[in-house]
């Protein structure tokens, strides 16, 4: 990967409607396969049983919730019997409670970086829209509270909306967040519609933001845009931490800090900021094993039924595949619960990861000939697929609920063709027979209603 610098019926109702809410205001996507009621990371004949067990007793899960297709707020044994069948069909498709995911919304890149565009792909169809050079040349994507915003880090330093719903794909407003110098802003996180914050990866200072002033109606000038600066500095030795991606749980916000002080000869394994975003005060840190760590342009995973946060990179040194790796974190006790695997494990640096469940991820690792997206099993610390290799880039990977891999591929001048390859994941097979083009090169995707 390159990286330039969530009476009856109404009851009912009100039970969707809380999942919605909870998923519109979740700092990065709920990380559950539908069907998969143990949360292993497959769907199996077990699960169904888990799911006809809770359906007797009348206990609810939203991933066993998939009939009707996309769930009607209670289980019953016609959901079991969906999820039998999709044990036994690696082609059958569950959607259930929560699950809106109907776009791909992507950040392209030339080549060299020297222009770069929005696209919106259809999740089933694969139709596309694109507008290019709308945005800058090193852009990533973000879904935040209904708003496809983009992040446009170093040298334009802004917050940028997009409408997703109209077909020219129009700038809706863009406010900067430079704070007065090249900030180069890497995450965005919006714990509620009045409150954000902004890892700015040029300084030392986290920004706390006024949502509402991306509004058109609200501000155009964007004046009030930033409302308080959170000083993160004394994390590190050069007094730039290097602050990249983040996660709220539970009144909390978690911030990943590379620490890379005088890189790379000099550098120290990475931390977790943790700030109270009732007070927006620093109340600790969670020490970490891995070095580096910035794998992911999709904020920091959380597991909302594991209860667990999930950090990873490449580590620093190439020859040290020890440095990097998957660490997971409990947000509760605000410790790491220690290093899942390791880049050794992996045969390669990791630059990027999703988690299907508790025994499995999919990542992609880059050794000294190739590129691989890889599916990884958890418990033995290993790699038990490869899905595809090759020398092209790959920028970014991401997983629907539903069980399908997007992947943006990126040609590296040798002349193959570039788009994003979608992959599912019940038996890894490819789903595109040619990659789905974006107009120019993918660099990174969400998923959004």
């Amino acid at each position: 990967m390159i990286r330039p610098r969530d009476n009856e019926k109404n009851a009912r109702l009100a039970l969707l409607v809380g999942v919605a809410i909870r998923l519109a205001l979740s700092a990065s996507p709920a990380h559950a396969l539908c069907g998969d009621t143990t949360g292993d990371g497959f769907v199996m004949a077990s699960d169904a049983l888990t799911a006809l067990k809770a359906a007797v007793v009348g206990d609810y899960d939203r991933r066993a919730d998939v009939k009707p297709d996309g769930g009607d707020g209670r289980l019953l044994a016609g959901d079991a019997l969906a999820i039998l069948r999709a044990a036994v069909s690696s082609q059958e498709v569950l959607h259930c409670a929560g699950v809106n995911q109907r776009r791909a919304v992507v950040s392209t890149a030339a080549f060299d970086f020297s222009s770069a565009g929005i696209a919106v792909i259809d999740i089933e169809t694969h139709q596309t829209r694109w507008r290019s050079g709308c945005v800058g040349n090193d852009s990533i994507i973000r879904w935040q509270n209904g708003k496809a915003v983009v992040i446009n880090r170093k040298g334009f330093n802004s917050l940028q909306v997009i409408d997703v719903d109209q077909a020219a794909l129009p700038t809706v407003k863009e406010c900067s967040v430079s704070d007065g110098f090249d900030s180069n802003p890497q995450d965005l996180v919006l714990p509620s519609p009045t409150k954000g914050y902004v890892t700015l990866y040029g300084g030392s200072r986290l920004l706390v933001i006024d949502p509402r002033i991306l509004d058109p109606a609200v501000d155009p000038a964007c004046r009030g845009l930033i409302v308080k600066r959170i000083d993160l500095g004394a994390f590190d030795k050069d007094g730039i931490p290097d602050m990249d991606q983040m996660v709220a749980v539970d009144g909390k916000l978690f911030v990943s800090l590379q620490r890379l002080y005088e890189f790379p000869t000099v550098s120290a394994p990475g931390k977790l900021a943790v700030i109270d975003t009732s007070t927006d005060t620093v109340i600790g840190s969670v020490d970490l094993t891995i070095s580096n760590p910035f794998a992911a342009t999709k904020g920091l995973v959380y597991d909302e039924f594991q209860q667990r946060i999930y950090v990873s990179g490449p580590g620093i040194h190439a020859d040290d595949l020890t440095d990097g790796g998957i660490e997971v974190v409990n947000p509760q006790t605000m410790k790491s619960e220690g290093v899942l695997v390791t880049g050794a494990d992996l045969g390669g640096d990791l630059f990027d990861f999703v988690l299907a469940g508790s025994k499995r991820a999919y990542g992609v690792v880059a050794d000294q000939s190739a590129n691989s997206v890889v599916e990884i099993n958890l418990q033995t610390r290993s790699v038990s697929h490869v899905l595809l290799s090759s020398a092209e880039l790959i920028s970014d990977i991401e997983l629907t609920e539903t069980g399908e891999l997007w992947v943006a591929w990126r040609e590296d001048g040798a002349g193959s063709k570039p788009g994003l390859r979608v992959f599912r994941i019940s038996d890894n097979s490819e789903l595109t027979a040619t990659p789905v083009s974006t107009g120019s090169l993918p660099f990174t995707l969400t998923f959004a209603p």
